[in-house]
């Protein structure tokens, strides 16, 4: 959809509240005659619930719309409505009451006349900023060169400042896609954030910044979270890692639009909030029977769902709870929008899948903000995700080729095997079953001294890697000789926590050499 001037804009939306005003008589009347149903005869749950819900539409869309009146009355049926669920008998004031207050919201309706509607356009597409020109403010001109020979390696466009003020000046003359800025400069301890946080009051969208220092102190990082910092790294940087996230704040080719899935009953909102999503330049996908959401998921494929909670067949949080049963949707945030101020039944939609409450009405622009918001966070977690799912089927491929070729085993801290493969099992003459729970012990050989393996255990214990040549015996008392390589994996304190052990058969290499030596 091509983008709208502001006075054409302003006429679809008026548009859109003169069709609201239209059927908004008829809307109450529907109410009307369900609840004469109910004073006709017996109560009836499933014609309260479709009033209550009726109401809450109406609560929603009157605010959206201007019609302030029509959300006040629609409220006061709400809290009505809900205090005679699950009752089987109605007192008469019960009754009179919510006669009045239906008889209100229909003078509303009659009386209500539209004006126009508050939207003012956003300046500027909030979605990731494109490009591929990086502004990195380093005065250490080690790490600076180290850091633009590795970007540049990575196709960024990469311009280095060792001193602020030529770094200012750059980004008034032009704009990079981020910057990854230093926190200390000759100028103070956090002279870099100052800067940031200068600049950023000159503009309406600042690119991403990546703040990195030696302070790993609480008072720097507040200090950069002030001044809008996306990341903040400490020194000796993961150059590797810092260009990953450089690749996840912009995108080198061309955006594609977020795309938003929009559920809800009410024809009118779904109208209203389409034109607002679609001048942002966003995909919209329109939905007013939940029950096809399943179908849509797979053909539209949105970055963000938006439910409304009470609609008919469905609710939007039981729609939630279908979402979630599948894994492909499990990082998909779901936003619900509704008139329902109840804290209970808002903390139970989000248990059932939700990741934002939103009420009604909701201003144009904060239904922009939060689409935004969750739809790069959207993006972001399924390129991680994406990332790792590479990431594993390398290791899988790389695990299947070691098991292929190399004897490999994985203990714990006290040396108890905890696996083995099948050339380990092999070589050894042990089943897996009789290896595991075991110690290497078991293989030990008497080729070699006691100091052999208190060197090999202080080495790895200290988390380094040990390299050598070991003779074992197998089950049957034969010899063999393995090269090895036992690889400490640490924890998050420096501490190994196991051990990962590959070998590879020498037995005749060795053997050869010692009939050689004999023969010698």
């Amino acid at each position: 959809m091509a983008s709208l001037s502001q006075s054409d804009l302003d006429k679809k939306l008026a548009s859109l509240q003169a069709d609201f005003k239209r059927t908004l008589p008829d809307k109450v009347i529907d109410i009307e005659k369900r609840w004469e149903t109910v004073l006709a005869g017996e109560v009836d749950d499933s014609v309260i619930e479709d009033c209550h819900r009726m109401a809450h539409t109406l609560a929603g869309s009157g605010g959206t719309f201007g019609a302030v009146t029509i959300t006040t009355a629609s409220r006061e049926l709400i809290h009505a409505f809900k205090s005679i669920t699950n009752v089987r008998k109605l007192s008469p004031d019960i009754k009179s009451i919510i006669s009045a207050l239906i008889s209100r919201l229909k003078s509303a309706a009659n009386d209500w006349q539209p004006s126009k509607i508050p939207f003012f356009k956003p300046l500027e597409n909030k979605a990731k900023r494109t490009g591929n020109l990086i502004y990195i403010a380093e005065d250490d001109e080690l790490l600076a060169e180290d850091l633009l020979t590795h970007l540049e390696h990575e196709n960024f466009d990469v311009k280095n400042f060792s001193n602020l003020d030529d770094f200012v000046t750059a980004v008034y003359q032009e704009t990079p896609s981020a910057v990854v800025m230093d926190v200390m400069f000759n100028e103070g301890n956090i002279a870099g954030v100052d800067s940031i946080a200068k600049l950023k009051n000159d503009f309406n969208n600042f690119p991403p910044v990546i703040f990195i220092s030696a302070r790993k102190d609480i008072e720097a990082r507040l200090a950069a979270a002030k001044a809008g910092a996306q990341r903040y790294f400490t020194k000796p940087l993961n150059k590797t890692k810092l260009s990953q996230t450089l690749d996840g704040l912009i995108d080198r080719s061309e955006i594609k639009p977020y795309r938003v899935l929009l559920v809800d009953d009410d024809i009118s909102l779904l109208n209203y909030y389409e034109t607002i999503l679609l001048e942002a330049d966003m995909e919209v996908l329109t939905l007013s029977d939940p029950m096809d959401t399943l179908d849509a998921l797979e053909e539209f494929k949105p970055d963000v769902i938006v439910l409304d909670v009470y609609m008919p067949k469905c609710s939007g949080p039981e729609v939630a709870q279908v979402i979630r049963q599948d894994d492909r949707w499990a990082m998909t945030p779901i936003m619900f929008l509704s008139v329902e101020t109840d804290l209970d039944i808002q903390l139970q939609s989000m248990d059932l899948g939700g990741e934002t409450f939103m009420l009604k009405p909701i201003t144009a622009n904060h239904l922009l903000d939060a689409a935004t918001t969750k739809a790069k966070k959207s993006r972001w977690s399924h390129r991680i995700n994406n990332d790792l799912k590479v990431a594993l089927r390398e290791s899988d491929f790389q695990l299947v080729t070691s098991n292929q070729h190399d004897i490999v085993s994985t203990t714990d801290v006290s040396g108890r095997i905890l696996s083995a493969n099948d050339k380990f099992c092999e070589i050894s003459g042990y089943s897996r079953e009789e290896l595991i729970g075991q110690n290497h012990r078991l293989l030990k050989s008497k080729k070699h001294p006691d100091s052999f393996y208190t060197n090999m255990w202080n080495t790895i214990s200290s988390g380094e890697v040990w390299h050598g040549t070991i003779c074992n015996y197998n089950k049957s008392g034969e010899e063999y000789w393995v090269e090895s390589t036992i690889v400490p994996f640490l924890d998050e304190k420096g501490k190994p926590y196991k051990y990962v052990s590959a070998r590879t058969d020498v037995t005749r290499i060795i053997q050869n050499a010692e009939r050689l030596e004999r023969s010698q």
